[in-house]
């Protein structure tokens, strides 16, 4: 078996700016992170802690009751 290459300690950099949930535990009684690698290894997803970002819109969900409705009027077939 080959060895492959050897992972050496750095100064720490800061790579991210903003408030972002930290931590992991349990939720349900299953464990959890607030993060992910991506499997490059190139990118990683973080969550941003709630209210820490004024310019994004806050959630929303859009509920269109009818849509066949909606859609035959929009776009009539004949």
């Amino acid at each position: 078996m080959a060895a492959g290459p050897r992972w050496t300690p750095s100064a720490p950099t800061n790579v991210l700016e903003g408030h972002y949930a930290v931590g992991s535990g349990l939720a349900g009684g299953r464990p959890f992170r607030n993060y992910d690698i991506a499997p490059d290894g190139q990118r990683f997803l973080m969550l941003k802690a709630a209210g820490s970002d004024t310019i994004v819109a806050p959630p929303q969900i859009i509920v269109v009751q009818h849509f066949d409705e909606e859609l035959k009027r929009l776009v009539p077939t004949k």
